[in-house]
């Protein structure tokens, strides 16, 4: 029962639709390049890196695990960049924009990192949490509904 009113003539109208299902069926389909195969590579290697960081006993470990947690969360990103530029988002939508919370930790661990190696007696305190409230922000704007059970 429901009629789209439209000013132009019908079958202008369904052309155009045509027209746009043809181009999304079309172009919408994943695809593999090589820069999403240089960036895949990275994000291996970024992961890889940031767990051998993890699991250093010696030397300065605070500053490893800062390291190595860096670099897997930005290992994360590229890859959700490579989904979008590949489009692999369309077979597994679930995954597309998972990092992008990842993104508002990334400024306060390279932070943290840069005053563990430049300060040897370096701890967390509590003041230090402030620089996560980005982070927090963004996840309770985006995932509202989940604090709203939660609460």
């Amino acid at each position: 029962n429901f009629r789209l009113a439209v000013n132009t003539n019908n079958q202008s109208f369904f052309f155009f639709i045509q027209v746009i299902i043809c181009l999304i069926s079309t172009q919408m389909k994943p695809s593999l390049t090589v820069f999403a195969v240089i960036n895949t590579l990275g994000v291996v290697q970024g992961i890889l890196t940031g767990i051998a960081l993890l699991s250093i006993t010696s030397g300065n470990q605070r500053s490893n695990r800062i390291l190595g947690l860096f670099l897997i969360l930005l290992s994360f990103t590229v890859f959700d960049f490579v989904m979008y530029d590949t489009r692999l988002f369309l077979i597994l939508p679930h995954l597309y924009g998972f990092a992008n919370p990842v993104i508002f930790l990334l400024g306060p661990l390279f932070y943290f990192y840069a005053r563990s190696l430049t300060n040897p007696e370096f701890s967390w305190k509590k003041k230090d949490l402030w620089h996560y409230l980005p982070f927090i922000l963004f996840l309770y704007s985006v995932y509202q509904s989940i604090f709203r059970v939660l609460i």
